[in-house]
């Protein structure tokens, strides 16, 4: 399809509104405010936006923008900042305006807390209107409505009976600021077009119908682009424009166009409006403006990157490919070469990644691309094409299996890794000055200042040290990608108070601390509030609030423990689920190795600990008879149990036993059963006897019962060593009876499982077996086993040198 024919594929799509739409854009294209309607992050539009702003020379230039962040643009502009980059706008309700304490944040005493990102690349058409007007000395006005004006308050949500409000995420739909998106996606209009046209998607359709390549007119484009959004918004539900908060958005729009245009005493023909295609055709009732409520707001520009802006980051108004459509911006008139350029990067990546491919297949993946641009009404190929092109050349199989390497390496040659600047002139959200504040006061400015690792020895024992570990900790806790843990802490180890750190600055570590910059404006203040909302999300998961209390004595949030406390306290006397209360178990015991050293109440953890032993002891039988995905975990939280009575003697290892055999009894998988029985013998309360009786009585049951012996035996060494070290010829006695008792077929099924058992084990405990195995058929003591010194073609050679000596020796005589 060509420039300037989306006329005559609306009046195909929509015969019956083709006649209203095409006078629609007619009267709007004519009007004195100059419209130039855009998608965000499309280098075309880009294209269109700047050559009609340097030939206007408006005194005023809107733009789709958010409203909150006005004061922004100019640094925008500034020469310092490199996009990718975002506009960032957080709110926080700290006097419950909205009303939705409890509704909106996970408890009544957490408040509201909303953030926006606003992301801008070099081809953005709202950052080249920005550059354009400062060329042309214009001014730019900022007009979309603040995002959390669009949540609605507790009021509100009573008269719509929650209708419309998918509440349960935290934040309602209808914040983005690129319905367009969306909107075409299930349209009925897109849908008759693609019929039309053969388009398969809607970022198809986009680049067949508006990313030419080459010179573009702008009243083409404009009329073009103008009829398609026309159509787009013909077949969209007027209640649905209401639901999202479209209607808000555009009333709040034109209300600020009307405004800005009072205050300064300008003629609408001396300005432009550039926005989404689908709001051209806004709303303009000039009745009072969304109120906006009152709350603390922060806005900031930050650093961004093209993954961050690829559509497959979540982010709805992204692009698929932010580095090709880069490239198409910085060449738009070299199409040929273009496609070459991104072909032999692709392919280059997919060699990287041990696909076979050669010079000769970018030359077929070119031309193939052409061929199928010109199959599909194209003048040039785009991005649809050459990703057809590279599979169909080049890869040698399945698409979905052997073609999984080259569709990695088209995604990520598309996506690139571009990361953005922002002027210093723009200031520091609070947050993260007082990050890089912290980290030059524990001596890790390094870590900004390069990208090469760190790494970092940490006794918690010594003042300083645990000072950068709690900050690190705070770090981790909040998001902050700052590097890893070597170790982490465990229950019995002993370097409980050592930290191996490995540091790193990576370009993603601020833009995740703006992320959270919402919770609070210092580092501290910021994890405390995240751990309140993980407490508070937590109430009645023990091994949740446990791990929270763990987490905030590593981060010596000292205020935050007492509760804790009593939040977790509440949590083991309620739940029953046998993981989640043995990983409470485990966090408690490490915990209680920190009580003197962080000066912690002993008593209030010992009175914990042995409250959740007990509730665990108690949920044994209820993980008797979990689901096969499950049984992995179980058999880890046994072992915690196991290894605690060991070590422990005010455990009552009584009760954990009598638990463990009901739960043996009542278990209907043999792989449990097995692992109960032999808990019991791990922790002395059974001899190994009642193991090999069990076993035993696999080879004398049914046939099903003796192919689930693998099952019980696997169970049974998954968590006891003692059981082979005290019964390892008890149990080659009991798999021997067993091996000969069962018929063929069963030995068949059985065999791979009994070898799954042993696989398991340590290799001294392999040896052990095989030892008795040899003792059981005579070959005990006398045989000797030597490495062979010698390689398998020598070794055989010397045997028929001996045997050739053997055979010459039989006529000598000694005598």
């Amino acid at each position: 399809m060509t420039q300037g024919a989306v006329s005559g594929a609306v009046a195909q799509a929509l015969p019956e509104e083709a006649s209203r739409i095409a006078e629609q854009v007619v009267a709007l294209l004519a009007e004195p405010l100059y419209w130039l309607p855009v998608r965000h992050h499309a280098p075309a539009a880009a294209r269109v936006v700047r050559q009609a702003i340097l030939e206007r020379r408006p005194r005023l230039v809107f733009i789709e923008g958010p409203s909150e962040s006005q004061h922004l643009w100019e640094h925008a502009v500034d020469a310092a900042t490199k996009p990718p980059f975002a506009i960032y706008s957080s709110f926080r309700d700290e006097r419950d305006v909205l009303g939705l304490r409890g509704v909106l944040s996970p408890a009544e005493d957490v408040p509201v807390r909303l953030s926006s990102w606003y992301p801008l690349s070099d081809y953005s058409p709202e950052y080249i209107a920005m550059k354009a007007a400062v060329e042309v000395g214009a001014e730019v006005v900022f007009i979309d409505l603040p995002h959390w004006a669009l949540v609605p308050t507790r009021e509100s949500l009573e008269r719509q009976g929650e209708e419309g409000w998918d509440l349960a995420g935290g934040v309602p739909p209808g914040i983005d600021r690129a319905p367009l998106h969306a909107l075409i996606e299930g349209s009925e209009f897109l849908r008759r077009l693609a019929g039309a046209a053969g388009f398969r998607h809607w970022n198809e359709a986009w680049d067949t119908l508006f990313e030419p390549v080459g010179a573009v007119d702008v009243e083409t484009y404009r009329r073009d682009l103008a009829t398609f959004c026309a159509g787009i918004r013909a077949t969209t539900p007027p209640e649905r424009s209401e639901q999202d908060g479209t209607l808000a958005r555009e009333r709040f729009m034109w209300w600020k166009v009307q405004e800005a245009l009072r205050v300064r005493a300008l003629d609408a023909s001396q300005a432009v409006c550039v926005c989404g295609g689908f709001h051209l055709f806004m709303s303009r009732e000039l009745t009072s403006p969304p109120s906006i409520p009152e709350g603390e707001v922060r806005t900031s520009l930050v650093p961004y990157s093209f993954p961050r802006l690829a559509s497959m980051s979540g982010y709805g108004a992204g692009n698929r490919a932010p580095a090709w459509y880069g490239r198409l911006w910085q060449s738009p008139g070299s199409g040929g070469e273009l496609v070459m350029e991104y072909t032999v990067d692709v392919l280059a990546r997919a060699r990287r990644k041990g696909v076979l491919v050669a010079a000769a297949d970018t030359v077929s993946v070119v031309h193939h691309a052409h061929l199928l641009g010109q199959l599909r009404g194209r003048r040039h190929p785009v991005l649809d094409d050459i990703e057809d092109a590279v599979i169909t050349c080049c890869c040698k199989g399945d698409p979905e299996l052997e073609g999984a390497p080259l569709r990695a390496a088209l995604r990520e040659v598309g996506t690139g890794t571009r990361v953005g600047a922002v002027t210093p002139a723009v200031g520091l959200l609070p947050l993260v000055a007082d990050f890089r504040e912290r980290m030059v006061a524990a001596g890790l400015e390094g870590v900004l200042a390069e990208e090469k690792p760190l790494r970092l020895d940490l006794d918690k024992r010594e003042p300083r040290d645990a000072a950068c570990s709690a900050l690190l900790h705070r770090l981790r806790y909040l998001g902050a990608p700052i590097g890893e843990l070597r170790g982490e802490s465990n229950a019995f180890a002993n370097t409980l108070f050592k930290e191996r750190w490995t540091l790193k600055w990576t370009p993603a570590l601020e833009p995740a601390l703006v992320e959270q910059s919402l919770l609070g404006d210092t580092v501290e203040s910021a994890a405390a509030a995240r751990l309140g909302l993980n407490l508070a999300k937590a109430q009645g998961a023990a091994g949740r609030c446990c791990r929270a209390l763990l987490a905030a004595v590593e981060m010596d949030l000292s205020t935050l423990v007492e509760q804790a406390e009593a939040v977790c306290g509440a949590a083991i006397d309620h739940d029953e689920r046998f993981g989640s209360l043995v990983d409470a178990f485990t966090a408690l015991s490490i915990l209680e190795r920190y009580a003197v050293y962080r000066e912690l109440p002993s008593g209030t953890l010992e009175a914990l600990l042995s409250r959740c032993y007990g509730r665990a002891c108690f949920s044994v039988a209820d993980a008797a008879a979990v689901p096969e995905e499950e049984q992995a975990s179980v058999i880890e939280g046994l072992k915690t149990l196991a290894e605690a009575v060991l070590r422990r003697e005010e455990l009552d290892a009584d009760l954990f036993a009598v638990q463990a055999r009901a739960a043996a009894d009542a278990s209907p998988s043999a792989y449990l059963r097995g692992a109960f029985v032999g808990l019991l013998v791990e922790i002395r309360k059974a001899p190994v006897t009642v193991l090999i009786d069990a076993l035993q009585s696999h080879a004398q049951g049914a046939v099903e019962e003796q192919v689930a012996a693998g099952d019980f035996l696997a169970g049974a060494l998954a968590v006891s060593r003692t059981a082979l070290m005290q019964g390892a010829a008890a149990i080659v006695g009991a798999v021997d009876s067993l091996l000969r008792a069962v018929p063929h077929e069963a030995f068949l099924m059985m065999v791979p499982r009994l070898r799954a058992a042993f696989e398991q084990v340590s290799r001294t405990q392999r040896l052990a077996l095989a030892e008795q195995v040899a003792r059981r058929y005579g070959e005990g003591e006398e045989v000797v086993l030597r490495r062979l010194g010698t390689s398998v073609e020598n070794a055989a050679l010397l045997v028929e040198l001996d045997a050739e000596v053997a055979r010459l020796l039989e006529g000598w005589s000694f005598e």
